[in-house]
């Protein structure tokens, strides 16, 4: 409410001191002219009246010094008309400053109430993060997943537990297999030597019976030989006779010894046939009792083959359970990240909003500083001005009245040299904002007073647009579209279309200042407009 008060307070001092500045302007130009006059005049007179003392030709000397004090009088009332344009400069400049804080300080204001509608949305956004059951889902959600996961650890454990025992008889299956293998070619090698020393063995059997009845046949001989000897009576036959007998006793004596080495031989073939089954029969014994073993290690090896299947199965299940779970925490743990990144970035925007807004706040109070500043620095000008004026109003008066007759009114500066000096401020000052000629034309065709408040509301129209909201304007129908016409005073007006082009938003077209002047610049917008469609 302050600030308020502060921002109108400075408004009307910005009138007044240029309606002050005005009436100063147009005091002081007349007194100094008119006091300019008057002191020529009265040494004119003094002159004069010395000419005729001495009888100089005065007439000539006045003339020259008429003209002389007329352009010093000139050059003077120049020099004061522009430091009198200058010091209105400083004062638009000042309330272009003024308008541009003011409008600064209502974006400000605006940019405020955003950021603080701003913080309330996200420290609610915040809240309602915090109190979702993200989290606590996600908890649960890992501690099904810790029991999930030891009961397939215990499962793989109880696996390689069933897979070693496995391994452990299939080893010795392969051991079992490996000495069942070597005691079957064990004993097929003891067959086939049993076999061979069968063979042999009968073999020698049929030997020894050849060899018993060749021994009979040559012991039958030998008998015959000996029975035939002692019959024999000449020498002759007894010597043959005795020799065939020798023959045959001798073979009959080496088929006795060749028997007697075959019985050996039949005898260790015995024996090693003996030896032979009963390393079978061990063999056998062996082999049997390695196929009752391995019987039970197929049985063992089925049974833990089942059970391993059975875990296997148990662990596919529960692995399938587990991905699922997986995929359900992968999903709520996104869910969660998500959330939580959010949090944080609302977080930090947050934080970031709150320093911008402090930031703003700042600014605000540094505007409200300066605008206070101005307003006290406005009200000590006018003060300054006010006694000025008051000063100016009593020499007017005395000048008056010593005169017995009003003042001629001070000639304002060339038309062409104030629309040389407005027409680069303005674009300077709105450079939003396009400018016919015609509305210079107008304008420097104002006073003073009227140039200020137009000047004011196209300030306030260029950095303040808002302020066309609180008066409803008129409008004028040409065919190009509306032409809005918005007051500047009682009866002046102020002609302006809002339109996007080559980089304007707005063009100011004419100003009006009486009723008539109205009627004339309407016809002329709709003439010019008709023209130019």
């Amino acid at each position: 409410m302050m600030g308020n008060k502060r921002i109108l307070r400075a408004i009307g001092i910005i009138v007044l001191i240029y309606i002050g500045l005005g009436v100063f302007h147009f005091v002081l130009s007349f007194l100094m002219e008119h006091l300019l006059l008057s002191a020529l005049l009265i040494a004119g007179i003094i002159f004069l009246w010395q000419s005729n003392q001495k009888k100089f030709p005065w007439t000539r000397y006045l003339k020259l010094k008429w003209f002389q004090s007329r352009e010093v009088m000139e050059q003077l009332l120049r020099q004061l008309g522009q430091e009198s344009e200058r010091v209105l400069d400083l004062l638009r400049e000042k309330q272009d400053q003024i308008s541009f804080y003011l409008a600064e300080r209502k974006a400000i204001i605006h940019q405020l109430r955003a950021k603080e509608a701003q913080i309330d949305m996200l420290q609610q956004q915040i809240s309602q993060l915090e109190a979702d059951g993200s989290r606590e889902k996600l908890e649960q959600l890992m501690q099904q997943l810790n029991e999930k996961l030891n009961e397939i650890k215990a499962l793989n454990r109880r696996l390689a537990e069933v897979s070693a025992l496995l391994e452990e008889q299939r080893r010795k299956a392969d051991q079992l297999e490996q000495s069942r293998t070597i005691l079957k070619e064990e004993r097929n090698q003891l067959l086939e030597k049993y076999r061979k020393f069968r063979q042999l063995h009968k073999q020698k059997e049929e030997e020894n019976r050849e060899l018993g009845q060749t021994i009979q046949r040559l012991k039958k001989q030998v008998q015959q030989y000996e029975a035939a000897l002692e019959q024999a009576v000449s020498p002759a036959e007894r010597d043959r006779l005795q020799r065939e007998l020798e023959r045959v006793q001798a073979e009959l004596k080496e088929r006795e010894e060749a028997r007697t080495a075959l019985e050996q031989e039949k005898q260790r073939l015995a024996n090693r046939l003996e030896a032979i089954e009963q390393q079978h029969k061990e063999t056998a014994s062996q082999l049997a009792e390695l196929e009752k073993e391995l019987e039970q290690l197929r049985k063992e090896k089925d049974h833990g083959e089942k059970q391993r299947l059975a875990l296997m199965e148990k662990l596919d299940s529960q692995q399938n359970q587990l991905e699922s779970m997986q995929y359900i925490l992968q999903e709520e743990r996104h869910k969660y990240l998500e959330a939580k990144k959010e949090r944080e970035a609302l977080q930090v925007r947050l934080i970031q909003t709150q320093q911008e807004y402090d930031q703003k706040k700042k600014e605000y109070e540094e505007k409200e500083q300066v605008l206070f500043e101005l307003g006290q620095e406005y009200e000590q000008e006018i003060q300054d001005l006010r006694a000025q004026l008051i000063d100016s109003k009593n020499q007017y008066a005395l000048l008056e009245a010593e005169k017995g007759a009003p003042l001629a009114p001070l000639q304002l500066p060339d038309k062409k040299v104030l629309e040389k000096e407005f027409k680069p401020r303005f674009e300077k000052l709105y450079p939003k904002f396009y400018f016919y000629p015609e509305f210079f034309h107008d304008f420097i065709n104002l006073n003073v007073t009227e140039r200020i408040k137009v000047e004011a509301k196209i300030a306030q129209m260029y950095y303040n647009p808002q302020v066309l909201s609180n008066i409803r304007p008129n409008t004028v129908d040409t065919p190009l579209g509306t032409v809005t016409e918005f007051p500047f005073s009682k009866k002046g007006r102020i002609y302006f279309k809002w339109q996007e082009h080559e980089g304007y938003i707005c063009s100011m077209i004419r100003l009006s200042r009486t009723e008539r002047e109205q009627k004339r610049v309407i016809a002329w917008l709709q003439q010019r407009l008709k023209q130019a469609n």
